[in-house]
């Protein structure tokens, strides 16, 4: 009897003192708290949460610190007071979904992606214990009522059994219709509190699961969006406060055209460093053979897709061991360039939309080359502009990396008509001049055409033959375009007929190659 008793009076409260189901310390608080005060996306919901759901301070702690803490521990439900029950059911759900961990693995020790996913999740928990709250509380209601007849058929029993020496124990027991065994009433309660649990796991876990995959592809997305831009390598990122990256993140976050530049960037800074590693130290080559090796980097096609068929893969082995893979031949067609870079890209109204990302993505995979080999960049935006009026990105020698003016280079767009002349010829002052740019090649992208006029076209030439400069130029073509002005003044002319993956990205990787 005594066990039992023990029993109900912890189900009745009397050590259910607990109101969060995260173990938390006064730095947890102290944290949490100032998120509250600094990130007003989170403020609202928990404001919000709270006038609706009484326990939502502590529900919406719980979702943080289960995102945030090195090893997030599960306060024993025997522990929780009876009207935190709920949170405890609903961080059960999403510290059991499989998407838990892979959340937890980008959000550890992680304040921002912490926030980023807190962001997410507070706002879905807020709506599902709104929803869930009344089956709550009538759940509780019923446990409640059974723990108290419990306690009060467990009194009963032991009047009964100490009855001695003409006690009859009048008015000691429940009336009839009230009066139940201890039983009777200890199955009552499990049953209430089985129904407690059927609240949140026929109702919350599924919706838990949704919740998670959408607060684990956003707090992604986000990571990704640091990783595209090169935030890691911003040393004013890493030292800047807390709001002023949640600042900036939210600019990239809610920009359309800068998430899609960012993604694209992304892929080609990657194939940028992947071209520059294995790109052949006689300079830029041009593809004129097929014959036999075990150049990984140089295989054709149909050689690289025999890695990916069990029965095959042991004869790819025995292949390359004996240097017989069939890979492509090249010759070499430019001089090896590690000079500094220049880059024209058109900025005129027909460039705008998939053309415009294309061309920013590029620009930011060559400066991701500049960077890493310590070469300066400059990139001209031309429209119909006069030179001493052209939108301008300059990164030196050595560059620290300035996130600032990667997201101007990136956003910038002038729209208006296209004129070569202008972007030329700047191009000509910042190599003439003397400065670190004086053995530049240039890259110039372009969906459009202009008229050159031949005077000085021929001064240009003329110019560009003594310093011995390159012009790589790229046509965007939609399929009415004319290369005759470009080729006037270019090396070489590239169209781009699609910006459909396989054909992008193969012009990005000549040109990365190029430079």
């Amino acid at each position: 009897m005594k066990q039992l008793s023990l029993q109900l009076k912890k189900l009745l409260n009397e050590v259910r003192i607990e109101k969060h189901t995260i173990e938390y310390d006064s730095f947890d608080l102290h944290a949490f708290q100032d998120i509250l005060f600094q990130n007003k996306k989170i403020a609202k919901v928990y404001q919000d949460g709270s006038k609706t759901y009484p326990q939502f301070a502590e529900l919406h702690q719980d979702v943080y610190d289960a995102l945030y803490k090195y090893v997030p521990q599960k306060v024993p439900d025997q522990s929780i007071d009876y009207n935190y029950l709920l949170n405890s059911q609903v961080m059960d759900a999403v510290i059991g979904s499989p998407k838990y961990k892979e959340l937890r693995h980008l959000t550890k020790l992680d304040k921002v992606h912490a926030t980023i996913g807190t962001e997410i999740l507070g706002e879905q928990v807020k709506d599902l214990v709104k929803e869930l709250q009344e089956k709550f509380e009538e759940a509780m209601k019923d446990a409640i009522e059974a723990a108290e007849q419990a306690q009060q058929a467990e009194q009963a029993q032991g009047n009964r059994d100490g009855e001695e020496g003409g006690q009859d124990g009048e008015g000691q027991e429940m009336s009839g219709s009230e009066q139940i065994t201890v039983e009777e009433a200890q199955k009552r309660l499990e049953e209430a509190m089985s129904s407690l649990k059927d609240v949140v796991d026929k109702k919350a876990k599924r919706q838990v699961n949704k919740m998670m995959d959408m607060a684990v592809s956003e707090t992604k997305e986000t990571s990704d969006l640091i990783s595209n831009w090169g935030l890691e390598q911003d040393p004013s990122f890493s030292k800047t406060g807390y709001q002023e990256k949640m600042k900036l993140l939210e600019e990239l976050r809610g920009s359309q055209k800068l998430r899609e530049i960012a993604k694209l960037a992304g892929r080609y800074k990657r194939l940028a460093i992947n071209t520059m590693r294995t790109k052949i130290k006689k300079g830029v080559e041009s593809l004129y053979d097929i014959t036999q090796g075990n150049n990984i980097g140089r295989l054709i096609p149909s050689e690289a897709v025999k890695l990916k068929h069990p029965a095959m893969r042991t004869l790819f082995k025995k292949s390359y061991l004996e240097e017989t893979l069939l890979q492509y031949e090249y010759a070499g067609t430019h001089k090896k360039s590690r000079g500094p870079i220049i880059a024209c890209i058109d900025s005129s109204g027909s460039m705008s939309g998939a053309p415009e990302i294309w061309a920013k993505s590029v620009a930011l995979g060559l400066l991701e080359v500049a960077r890493a080999q310590k070469r300066p960049m400059y990139v001209i935006h031309f429209d119909a502009g006069f030179k001493d009026r052209l939108h301008t990105n300059s990164f030196p020698k050595g560059h620290q990396y300035n996130i600032s003016e990667v997201l101007d280079l990136a956003q910038y767009f002038a729209g208006g008509g296209t004129l070569f002349e202008p972007p030329l010829e700047l191009s000509r002052d910042k190599i003439s001049n003397g400065s670190e740019y004086s053995k530049s090649d240039i890259i110039f992208i372009t969906d459009g055409c202009s008229a050159v006029r031949e005077a000085w076209l021929e001064d240009f030439m003329h110019w560009k033959k003594k310093q011995n400069v390159q012009i790589f130029s790229i046509l965007m073509d939609v399929g009415y375009n004319t290369d005759a002005p470009l080729k006037l003044f270019s090396d070489s002319i590239t169209r781009l007929k699609s910006l459909r993956n396989k054909d992008a990205d193969a012009v990005a990787q000549m040109i990365f190659t190029q430079v």
